[in-house]
């Protein structure tokens, strides 16, 4: 619609840099952590096509990644812990720009604008090395050629949003799928000579007076004060009512009430279109995959290469995968491996420092990176643990990604104290973050880990508390003890990487790419050093790290106004039992749709409510996303049994879980997930008969089967648990209440 361009109207006035202060709740221990961002607002009319392209292609040369200089310049200057700001954000009418740090210290706050122009000032005279140039036009054509094919979301919604922001301000919304033009033009200007992003960053931000530095204040009693002065103005709004007016705010609350619990019409539910169970498809969805195994020299055991077939535009997925447990590590040095892995793509090798690895990768690949990766199996009391080295390349650069991944494998750079230090606080904030905006994910974490070895390792190496407090330990040594940090990473590449017993490899492409891509397989599996055999059992003892069962719940306190909430209920047999029946899948499915919907969200005002039931650990999980409420909600939990025995569960009801049970199951995935899902099954042990067993379960659930679950977790309710997340205040009123419910930590 013209008339939303038409209409729009900007500030009138001359601009000026500006700068404020806001304060920002924080707990005690954050008390002295400042964040501070400079921003800017990039234009007043709209960039034309290949503006927008170079925009972006400088929101890459300056904070893509951890080498780009103004990323960097942020993250080495010792001043914070963490980059924020973003920067380029593209969602609205006008584009903005902004970088700063979070956890500076009070007297460094006014530094923090300082460095970033400096950083500017510094790219604008001295330009941009014609390298760097290189590998980000080519990581921007890649990331565009690819699409959504790392994205995890439906190629759909990919283009849906990629036009939004073009086609709400009344523009063309296909001109933002049309990129091949501009690129081509911006190679043209920077093959020419033309300083195209110098003249950029000088003109949309040294010479751009739309500019604000905004410095948030922690204040560890910001909360309580803002809930105390929200209740006393409660208060004197009562003050004023009449009873009269008092009696009716109550009575249009229980009328709100009745409105909630009561049904909608089966008349009114009947005018929503919708599918029958009789239209889901009745066979379980495969991914093909060919299963190779390949004696290598160097190793004690042999490589599993799995190849799967996909079209994939000439893209190749490779990943290499070599056994942690099996390689002996010991159990003390799991929260480690998050951060050894980082290290491996991060920090380059003696030829290639971090700056020249980086546009390496970029100018070749469409990135390297490792990670660390656990997870249950179908073998009892067993759990997988790999450390991934991944990379993806289009078909004629893959002898240079075989390279990059061959000297990431075998020749990284693990001596950079200073550096290793910024990753690991850039660890801390980011798992302090993760408390106060998605406690729900820590609080599953927490709970699932003295039930499955699986989720005991990935709470101590990235899913929660545990791995908190190991990182604030781990930043105390590498400030302290580099040397004895620098050994552990050492022997961690020596009995992981150097003398593997056995390597998974996997690689999706497409046929002719596969055929590309067997030589760069056997030459990185032939680089690799003589092998040992597997080492067996060497995490048997994680029962016993892993805390006791049922008791008191554990709370962790943060200062926020909502909380997190979860219980847990060991449902099924555990590792090792077999796939959970796909009935219980379905009626899990109302729990959440129904049960939890009503009660948690609609009567209790959380944003979300929800239940998850392991397929492979069989731990059934019950979580509040953004909750008002505490014990309320851990009620509606205690509830849950008597819900599926009352017999409101009808057979509609099931019919309509299972055609959500199928949506889920059936959702579209990208080439790059179908080879990441059967990779994933192939280590879990899931084959297609397990697969097609439990489709048939899914289709046939019935009203008979509500009651199956239900027994389920009445039997498992005795060594059950329960966490959360919350505020002092909340924890407190549960301990008047209820005297030894929660036992509670600060972090924070």
């Amino acid at each position: 619609d013209a008339g939303v361009e038409e209409g729009w109207e900007g500030e009138e006035g001359e601009a000026a840099p500006d700068a404020g202060e806001a304060a920002a709740a924080a707990g005690s221990k954050a008390a002295g952590k400042h964040m501070v961002s400079t921003n800017w607002v990039l234009h007043d009319e709209p960039f034309d096509a290949v503006e927008e392209a170079a925009v972006s292609v400088l929101h890459h040369l300056l904070m893509g990644t951890s080498a780009s200089p103004l990323h960097h310049a942020l993250s080495s200057s010792g001043l914070g812990q963490r980059v924020i700001g973003g920067g380029l954000s593209s969602e609205l009418r006008q584009m903005t720009f902004g970088a700063g740090l979070k956890g500076v210290r009070a007297e460094d706050a006014d530094k923090v604008e300082g460095l970033v122009l400096d950083t500017l000032r510094a790219l604008a005279d001295g330009g941009f090395d014609a390298t760097h140039v290189e590998a980000s036009l080519n990581t921007l054509e890649f990331q565009l050629r690819e699409f959504a094919g790392s994205s995890g979301s439906p190629k759909g919604l990919m283009l849906m949003l990629s036009i939004l922001p073009h086609w709400l301000y009344g523009r063309d919304p296909v001109d933002a799928l049309r990129y091949e033009a501009a690129f081509a033009e911006l190679r043209r200007r920077v093959e020419a000579g033309e300083r195209v992003f110098e003249g950029l960053v000088r003109r949309l931000l040294l010479d751009n007076q739309h500019r604000v530095t905004v410095h948030h204040v922690p204040d560890p009693a910001l909360a309580a004060g803002e809930e105390a002065a929200e209740l006393e103005r409660l208060r004197g709004v009562e003050a004023q009512l009449t009873p009269e007016e008092l009696a009716g705010i109550a009575e249009v609350a229980d009328e709100l009430k009745k409105r909630q619990q009561t049904p909608d019409p089966p008349e009114a539910l009947a005018c929503i279109p919708r599918l029958s169970v009789a239209d889901m498809n009745k066979e379980a969805r495969w991914i093909d995959r060919d299963e190779r195994v390949r004696d290598v020299a160097g190793l004690a055991g042999h490589a599993t290469i799995l190849r799967h077939d996909q079209p994939t535009s000439r893209i190749a997925y490779l990943s290499f995968g070599f056994g942690v447990e099996t390689a002996g590590v010991a159990a003390s040095a799991i929260p480690l491996l998050p951060v050894f892995a980082r290290c491996l793509s991060a920090l380059g090798t003696a030829e290639y420092d971090e700056v020249a690895m980086s546009r390496r990768v970029g100018a070749h690949t469409g990135g390297v990176s490792a990670s660390f990766s656990a997870g249950p199996t179908l073998q009892r009391g067993a759990s997988r643990s790999h450390l991934f080295v991944s990379g993806k390349a289009v078909d004629h650069k893959l002898p240079e990604l075989g390279d990059i991944m061959r000297d990431v494998v075998l020749h990284a750079n693990l001596d950079q104290r200073h550096r290793v230090a910024q990753f690991v606080r850039e660890e801390v904030a980011a798992l302090e973050s993760a408390l106060l905006q998605s406690g729900h994910g820590v609080v599953a974490s927490m709970m699932a880990a003295p039930y499955s070895k699986s989720a005991w390792v990935s709470e101590r190496a990235g899913g929660g508390v545990s791995y908190l407090h190991a990182m604030r330990e781990l930043l105390k040594r590498v400030e302290t003890d580099w040397e004895s940090v620098l050994a552990d990473f050492t022997a961690l590449r020596e009995s992981i990487l150097l003398s593997p017993s056995s390597v998974l490899c996997s690689v999706t492409a497409d046929d002719r790419t596969l055929t590309a891509a067997d030589g760069v397989i056997d030459d990185i599996l032939g680089s690799l050093p003589s092998a040992k055999a597997a080492v067996a059992g060497g995490w048997d003892g994680w029962e016993a790290s892993a805390g006791a069962r049922g008791g008191a719940g554990v709370g962790i306190a943060v200062p926020t106004q909502v909380n997190y909430v979860g219980a847990l209920l060991p449902a099924f047999g555990g590792d090792g039992a077999g796939l959970t029946p796909g009935h219980a899948t379905v009626v899990s499915s109302i729990i959440s749709m129904a049960y939890l919907w009503e009660h948690v969200r609609v009567q209790g005002g959380a944003y979300g409510g929800f239940c998850d039931l392991d397929p492979i650990t069989g731990l059934f999980t019950l979580l509040s996303y953004r909750d008002p409420r505490l014990p309320e909600t851990l009620a509606v939990f205690d509830g849950v049994v008597d819900f599926l025995r009352s017999g409101q569960v009808t057979q509609d009801d099931i019919d309509k879980a299972i055609i959500s049970t199928c949506g889920s199951l059936d959702a579209p995935m990208t080439a790059r997930e179908k080879g990441a899902t059967s990779l994933s099954r192939y280590m879990t042990g899931i084959e297609r008969g397990m697969l097609q067993k439990r489709r048939d379960e899914i289709l046939s659930t019935s009203v008979a089967d509500v009651a199956k679950l239900a027994d389920a977790l009445e039997a498992a309710r005795a060594d059950g648990t329960f966490a959360a997340v919350a505020s002092e205040g909340a924890f407190g009123k549960v301990e008047k209440a209820t005297p030894g419910r929660f036992v509670v930590q600060k972090p924070l």
